[in-house]
């Protein structure tokens, strides 16, 4: 079986020059969050690591990006990982929101698995064991109310830029943000909503994916990027992966729509097809102060029955173990809003379709990794003059 070398590192200095941290930097002082956090010093814990298990993405595709986790597991004879261990070589810097950054090489190419902070640590002296449990930038952003002055027409991923900004995640290296998206006409913050709450508010309307990569990256796709395209996918088939399941479910139908515009007039749209097969399904009222106009608010109820008039319900338990080389690589590799092709000849499943959820459980000496995948189902292109057809199921963005 093909095994890979995985790295587990955490930065435990207490206080990083040029970092920010909470209750100690300044705000608007020179502090920053970023790619290894400059000035930092990470010290490698991989030999002490029993197993490691890594969730990112979404379970359900009709929700928002979750909060990344990790867990590792660590052989402890004797309290080096204890937080109430003054004489651990670690003492007073066994405490949470220190960086920790999980890689895995294969073949001399080094993969990033997770990128993210402590949460909890915890010292069992009886297994002497001990469990370190982190978040990924999620976290910071769940946590912080930003104020942010009054910005005109200005697209979202300009917006996302400034709420990064206000946290200090500013490396560039650090940040992957689309130019494109929805213009907002008027958008500031007063410090009442934190910044994952301002960043879903305005994928609202927006109808584009935020997530932070395996390498810590805030990533920002607008809607064509994660909807619409479909030019390159990574081969899936049944000779690789472990399991599959498929599914549909009425749940994911939205056939009725109604979007508003604050102070505007109520655009509805409704995929008529769609409610004679499968009976009217509205979706929740939007309503928004960031939506341009009406017209702007009813192009996007026509996009959202257009989209979601056709049960998309996901496949799940794609497993892929390290059986080869090409497996393993795949499972390092693979990554959210990645475009893959399953197929499994049992069933005659072919389809393509995008990652919205990923787990690794790296374990037993770190010789075994399994990797499962939730894979929604790609049902909508952007419309392509001289290939799309007229009354397909292309679409124009907007």
């Amino acid at each position: 079986m093909t095994t890979a070398t995985y790295s587990c590192q955490v930065a435990w200095t207490s206080l990083l020059a040029g970092v920010f941290v909470i209750s100690t930097s300044k705000l608007n002082g020179t502090d920053v969050i970023g790619s290894d956090f400059i000035g930092s010093v990470f010290e490698d814990i991989t030999n002490d690591v029993k197993s490691i298990g890594i969730r990112r993405g979404r379970d359900n595709v009709l929700s928002a990006m979750d909060q990344g986790s990790c867990t590792m597991l660590l052989v402890d004879e004797n309290g080096h990982y204890n937080p109430e261990n003054a004489a651990s070589p670690l003492a007073g810097n066994l405490v949470p929101m220190r960086p920790v950054k999980i890689t895995g090489t294969l073949s001399g190419t080094e993969y990033p698995l997770f990128y993210g902070y402590i949460s909890r640590i915890e010292f069992d002296p009886e297994a002497r064991e001990s469990l370190i449990e982190a978040v990924d930038l999620f976290e910071w952003l769940g946590t912080f109310c930003p104020v942010i002055a009054e910005v005109n027409d200005k697209t979202v991923g300009y917006i996302i830029g400034l709420i990064l900004d206000s946290l200090y995640y500013t490396v560039p290296s650090m940040r992957s943000l689309s130019s494109a998206g929805s213009v907002v006409p008027a958008w500031s913050a007063d410090g009442t909503a934190t910044g994952l709450e301002l960043i879903e508010q305005l994928l609202t309307i927006d109808l584009g994916a935020f997530y932070i990569s395996a390498g810590g990256v805030a990533t920002y796709k607008d809607r064509n990027q994660f909807y619409c395209n479909t030019s390159t996918a990574v081969d899936l088939p049944d000779t690789m992966t472990g399991s599959i399941r498929t599914s549909v479910e009425v749940d994911s139908i939205i056939n009725g729509q109604a979007v508003t515009r604050t102070g505007g007039v109520t655009q509805t749209a409704a995929n008529e097809a769609s409610q004679r097969r499968y009976g009217i399904r509205y979706g929740s009222p939007i309503t928004s102060d960031y939506i341009e106009s009406d017209g702007v608010a009813a192009i996007l109820a026509n996009w959202l029955v257009a989209y979601k008039g056709v049960p998309k319900s996901p496949a799940r338990e794609i497993t892929l173990i390290n059986r080869d080389d090409t497996a393993l690589a795949l499972a390092l590799d693979i990554d959210l809003t990645d475009l893959v092709n399953l197929s499994e000849t049992r069933g005659s499943t072919a389809m393509k379709g995008r990652v919205q959820g990923i787990t690794h459980e790296i374990s037993e000496g770190m010789t075994i990794h399994q990797t499962a995948y939730i894979v929604e189902k790609v049902s909508l292109s952007a419309f392509t003059l001289d290939l799309s057809e007229l009354d397909g199921t292309d679409i124009i963005g907007f």
